[in-house]
C-alpha cells in the first residue's frame, strides 16, 4: 500500500475531502518515508505556518528533489514555490 501523506498543522485545512491518505504529517522527519504528500488548502500561508513549522519547506523541497510526488492545493500550492515563482 501506498503511504500517501496530509499536511496536518495549524493553518492547513485537514479533511479536505475523504482522500485515500494514511499518514498525517504533523512533525519533522514524516515526509521523508511518504511515496505522496498532499498540502491541502487553508491559511498555510497567510498563518505564516513556514514560519512557525520551519521544517515544512525544507522537508517539502528535499522531498519534491527526490523524485517525491506532492499535491497543492489553492494555499498548499503555494509553499513548494521559491521567491513568489510556482516551480513545477
Amino acid at each position: 500500500m501506498a503511504k500517501i501523506g496530509i499536511l496536518n498543522v495549524r493553518g492547513a485545512m485537514p479533511h479536505y475531502e475523504q482522500l485515500p491518505f494514511n499518514v498525517y504529517v504533523d512533525k519533522p522527519g514524516i515526509i521523508k518515508d511518504l511515496d505522496a504528500l498532499i498540502l491541502p488548502p487553508g491559511t498555510l500561508v497567510e498563518s505564516q505556518a513556514l514560519t512557525r513549522y520551519d521544517w515544512i519547506k525544507r522537508e517539502v523541497w528535499e522531498f519534491a528533489e527526490n523524485g517525491g510526488v506532492v499535491i497543492g492545493v489553492c494555499s498548499g500550492a503555494q509553499l513548494p514555490s521559491r521567491g513568489g515563482k510556482l516551480n513545477v
